[in-house]
Formats: C-alpha cells, sequence, structure tokens
C-alpha cells in the first residue's frame, strides 16, 4: 500500500527580502499602525495599535525576518510535530504519512509600476526591482537547508514557479530569459505523466539545489502561480496596442504550453492581496470570468481559481469558480485558503457549495504565512480544518489528500 500524503496547495515561504516593502504595507494595511507612514517599518510600529493586532503583525514578521531553512524548520516543529505520532501525521482522526507543501511564488519584479499615492508622499518613490531568480535561489537554498537538518523530514516541498509573462519577452535576447526558454528550461520534459510517475520525478529532484540555478532543470517546479494583482492580465481579449498583443501572444503560449504537458497553473482570483493596481483594473484581472475565455480555448488546461473568489459569500465571483468546477470535462479546481478560520466559517461554506458533484474539486490551502493576519498559527488553521462538523471526514480528505493528488501530479 503507498504512502497517504495531506496536502496544503496553496502557501507561501518567503522572507521579508521577496516583497517590496511597500507591496507588505499595503498588503496588511500596515500604514496604518506607522507612524505618519513612516519606514521602516519594525521600528516605527506604534504602541497604540490594539494588542492583538499587533501581536499577530509581530508574529507576521517574525516568521518572515528568518532564512527560508529557518522557516520550514520552524513550521515543522511548532505546528506540525505536535500532530505527529508513531511514524504519522494524525489530521481529521486520519493517518498521513507525509505533508505535501506547494510553495506559491510571486513575481514582483514589475519594475515600471510607482504606487501614485506612494509618489505623492515620499521622493525615492520608484519601486526596487525583486528578480524572481533571487526568490528561486533563496528557496531552493532553504529547502535543501531544510533537509540537511531536519531529523523528522515530514515535507515533501514542490514550489510553483510565479510568472509574469508581461515581465518577459516571448524570445530571449540581450542575455535575458524569454517565456519560451524559461518555460522548457524547467518543464520541457513534462508530459500527463502517470501520477506516481510524476510525484517520483519531483520527489527525486527534492533538496538537491546545488546552489547554480542555471542547473536546477525539469521537475524542480511543479507548476506555474500567475498573480493578477501584480499587473498579471489572464487574456487581453481585445488587444488595444502592441504591448497588448504581445501580452495576448505570451500569455496564448503559456496555456498551451501548459495544456500539453498537463502542467497545473494556479492564479489569485479574488480582490485582496498584493496589489500594484488601481482597485479598478485589480477587480477586472482578478475576476474568475476572466478566465472563461481561457478555458474556452484551452479546455484540457488545469486551473486552481484560488481563494474560492476571495468571500464566503453568494457573489458573482463564487457562482462563476461553481460554474467552472461544476463542468466535468474540465479540470478546473478552486482552493478555499485564507478563508475558513473557525467552525462558522465552514459551516457558510458547506451552505453555498451545496451539490455533492462539485466536492472534487475543491482544495485545502492554508494561505500561510499570508493567513497570519486571521489565526494565531499554521497549526490553529489545521485544526479547525480537522475539527470542523460541517464536513465528513471523507469529504474532507478528498479536499487535503485525494483531489490534490489529481490536481497537482495527475
Amino acid at each position: 500500500m503507498g504512502s497517504k500524503y495531506f496536502y496544503d496547495i496553496h502557501c507561501h515561504i518567503m522572507n521579508l527580502s521577496h516583497p517590496n516593502l511597500s507591496a507588505i504595507i499595503k498588503r496588511f494595511r500596515l500604514d496604518r499602525y506607522l507612524f505618519l507612514n513612516s519606514i521602516p517599518i519594525i521600528n516605527n510600529l506604534v504602541s497604540w495599535v490594539a494588542g492583538s493586532k499587533l501581536n499577530r503583525i509581530l508574529n507576521l514578521l517574525s516568521i518572515m525576518d528568518r532564512s527560508i531553512g529557518d522557516f520550514l524548520l520552524l513550521i515543522e516543529e511548532k505546528d506540525y510535530k505536535p500532530l505527529y505520532n508513531n511514524g504519522k501525521i494524525r489530521i481529521n482522526n486520519t493517518d498521513y504519512d507525509r505533508i505535501i507543501l506547494t510553495p506559491l511564488m510571486m513575481d514582483f519584479g514589475e519594475k515600471k509600476f510607482i504606487d501614485p499615492k506612494l509618489k505623492a508622499k515620499i521622493w525615492y518613490e520608484k519601486p526596487p526591482h525583486k528578480p524572481i531568480a533571487d526568490q528561486v535561489i533563496d528557496l531552493f537554498n532553504g529547502i535543501k537547508d531544510y533537509y540537511k537538518e531536519s531529523e523528522l523530514k515530514l515535507f515533501e516541498i514542490y514550489p510553483f514557479l510565479g510568472i509574469n509573462t508581461k515581465n518577459y519577452d516571448m524570445e530571449t535576447k540581450d542575455g535575458k530569459t524569454g517565456l519560451v526558454d524559461l518555460l522548457n528550461k524547467y518543464f520541457s520534459s513534462f508530459s500527463s505523466d502517470k501520477i506516481s510517475e510524476r510525484h517520483k520525478k519531483l520527489k527525486d529532484k527534492m533538496g538537491k539545489f546545488n546552489g547554480n540555478i542555471d542547473k536546477l532543470g525539469n521537475y524542480s517546479f511543479a507548476g506555474i502561480k500567475v498573480y493578477p494583482p501584480l499587473d498579471f492580465d489572464p487574456y487581453p481579449e481585445k488587444p488595444k496596442n502592441e504591448r497588448e498583443e504581445k501580452q495576448l501572444e505570451k500569455v496564448k503560449y503559456l496555456y498551451s504550453f501548459c495544456e500539453s504537458k498537463s502542467i497545473p497553473i494556479t492564479t489569485h482570483s479574488a480582490t485582496g492581496g498584493f496589489n500594484v493596481l488601481p482597485k479598478k483594473l485589480s477587480r477586472v484581472y482578478a475576476d474568475p470570468g476572466k478566465w472563461e475565455k481561457v478555458l474556452s480555448d484551452y479546455p484540457k488546461l488545469k486551473l486552481n481559481l484560488a481563494h474560492f473568489g476571495g468571500q464566503i459569500k453568494n457573489t458573482k465571483s463564487f457562482r462563476k469558480i461553481i460554474e467552472f468546477i461544476s463542468d466535468k470535462d474540465k479540470q478546473v479546481y478552486t482552493d478555499f485558503s485564507c478563508l475558513c478560520f473557525n467552525d462558522n466559517d465552514y459551516k457558510k461554506l458547506k451552505k453555498l457549495i451545496g451539490e455533492d458533484k462539485i466536492r472534487d474539486k475543491i482544495l485545502f490551502g492554508s494561505d500561510f504565512m499570508i493567513n497570519l493576519m486571521g489565526t494565531e498559527s499554521y497549526k490553529e488553521y489545521i485544526n479547525a480544518f480537522s475539527k470542523t462538523r460541517h464536513f465528513s471526514k471523507g469529504e474532507k480528505d478528498k479536499f487535503c489528500s485525494i483531489n490534490p493528488t489529481n490536481f497537482l501530479f495527475g
């Protein structure tokens, strides 16, 4: 009998060096807790902040203010080791052999955008360039360090590469890697593998980074993450200029490539999050409806519309996602990361989900460490899932084990 895995299909493993500081401040609304919006953030958190909120901010900053290896060792020790006994991790009265984490990387590399509000306030308004390559090196060094230092090795870690097609030309030129070469470098050997085959190929590469990003190659990443609020337009349907025409060409290439090789894509599909766009445009890009044309043109694309639209409410976004995942001919999924923090949240989700036929398309995700603004710890978030009365043991096992296996490796 094979191993049984618990999946967190939507998490983040990043430190303070990865996103722009201004993006962190906006994402977690930290400006309201800074004295006159001063920088640096750590030294100017003011004493009048409500105690519980301040503690959550400090808790979040504590885990982000460390190396990736330490990050992983800490959550293993504090959050998962208490669930470990006799060689098994017990969640939802079910024994799992290992935890599979899929850290979703985010491409913060856009250099051209300047927040107009920030421009009006500070002299050095141009955001720093944050190359995705630096994040890749940090993450894979951290995974290697984790496997070197961990005694339990509870985690298997399969990152998703963050891509914003706007930050790439189609072809490599002037020493800058183009989209075609980037995808070939990491995914050219992918095919519609059997589940066990793809899992094995990814596992064989895990933790063996030698520090040279040029040597990473195929099966280093399990999938691709796109993030519309960071100025990724999923489908410029009526290009108005040459830039939009090129963007349409690039996203079509991305989807065609991923469809042909069964590469999973996770997209942010909520209006909140790290955001460099005006609110109106951000809502347009992040709207699940933006993917209707994509899924029509690429019907076999494997897609996770994350966050279930962003709210546990009968919204237009929620209904559109239900429509997509109800289509048995499509490989469209959704996760409820950063949505369900307590039993009442799961009660609302159960009521909205309704029909059993979509149970096979729903995935457990935490959105850790982002979710620390709504919960004390990773362990607390998992416990809420494990203990909820509103989904059966079998339903929860689908969400956290069976369905993500199909999404990730199928």
